[in-house]
């Protein structure tokens, strides 16, 4: 699996130095921070300036660009390579964590980060500049450190990509960890405090900006609940309509799920951080790059012995993380991603189900 992994990793880092690439990484938005303009403003006013490059509109929390700063006193081309090394060393990091999250050894280990390499959303969200993989880091912090102080830290980081928080937030919230979640709510409104110092203005419309921007600014997504409502009820309903509807009833699904999670006293807290990320895909939208998140139930899997339920879920993983590419054969008529979404969809579901197995098959293993 080196070569091909070694492939995948040059295409990623190749298309990096591409002109016309890197189009997701946040410099506009941090840029236009660091120079004490507010970057939501001039995405909502379709940047008459033209001060946003290519496709980084800035739709993230206010934490990120104040995390970000140091990136805006520098040109684009002078911070590509900087952001695709650390989008690396936050794999490798990310990796690192789970492998002690699960007590993996060194071989699946190794079997997790080839994995990874070989897969599409990994290789996008290098050649793209995403911060997906800063989430990952995030996501897998929480569960590594020991302290709720720490933990809280890092879900407060993670929310910077809220479309992630609301299942982690509720599964918290559910099981009665309330310090952690007061902890958590620090790195958002310091954030926010920090970039209302900088770029001024009305404090109550720059915390809300991100959300409106996102309103209008974000694509369908691969397989989740709220593309699938968009799908169906976009020509029924305004967008508007739909998009208060989707939110709703995607936070609803969150909430539903979490509480149902709080009480499967039976899944260890290994097992429910791998739910969490699959869940975490599965209700709000999320584009091909956020998929790395998967890199949690494979872990989880292949911590567990061989079983029917552990074979599904590594089968729904390899599905999703290498059969992205084929889909364009089947073309781009409504019909075609309609059911590619509704497939998705249903391999997020079933994974949820599978990975609820994986502790009572490991129960019957020991008693046996």
């Amino acid at each position: 699996m080196i070569p091909p992994a070694a492939i995948s990793f040059y295409i990623a880092l190749r298309n990096v130095f591409r002109e016309g690439r890197f189009q997701d990484f946040q410099w506009s938005g941090t840029n236009l921070t660091y120079h004490h303009i507010d970057p939501y403003h001039q995405a909502l006013i379709n940047d008459p300036n033209h001060y946003i490059m290519l496709t980084q509109v800035p739709n993230y929390l206010h934490e990120l660009y104040i995390l970000l700063l140091p990136f805006g006193a520098f040109s684009f081309l002078a911070t590509r390579p900087v952001w695709a090394a650390m989008l690396c060393l936050f794999a490798m990091l990310s990796i690192l964590m789970l492998r002690q999250i699960y007590n993996l050894d060194r071989s699946r280990t190794l079997l997790i980060t080839l994995l990874l390499l070989i897969s599409t959303p990994f290789r996008i969200a290098l050649a793209a500049g995403t911060e997906a993989l800063l989430e990952l880091l995030f996501f897998c912090l929480i569960f590594y450190c020991t302290t709720q102080f720490r933990s809280g830290i890092a879900a407060g980081l993670s929310y910077f990509k809220y479309s992630f928080s609301p299942v982690l937030f509720f599964y918290f919230f559910f099981t009665r960890r309330y310090k952690l979640l007061a902890i958590s709510l620090l790195p958002p409104l310091l954030g926010l405090l920090l970039m209302w110092l900088l770029v001024h203005g009305n404090l109550f419309i720059l915390a809300i900006e991100p959300f409106l921007v996102s309103r209008t600014n974000v694509a369908p997504g691969l397989g989740d609940l709220m593309s699938i409502l968009h799908l169906f009820l976009d020509n029924a309903l305004s967008v508007s309509k739909t998009g208060v509807l989707a939110y709703v009833l995607a936070m609803a699904a969150s909430a539903g799920y979490a509480f149902y999670l709080s009480r499967h006293r039976k899944l260890s807290p290994q097992r429910a951080t791998a739910a969490i990320a699959v869940a975490s895909l599965m209700f709000f939208t999320h584009l091909t790059h956020d998929y790395v998140l998967l890199i949690v139930p494979l872990a989880a899997s292949l911590a567990c012995p061989l079983s029917r339920a552990k074979v599904f879920v590594l089968s729904a993983i390899g599905v999703i993380w290498y059969g992205v590419k084929i889909m364009p054969i089947f073309g781009s008529s409504n019909a075609a991603l309609t059911a590619g979404t509704i497939i998705g969809f249903c391999l997020l579901a079933a994974m949820l189900v599978f990975l609820g197995r994986f502790d009572a098959q490991e129960l019957v293993n020991k008693t046996n």
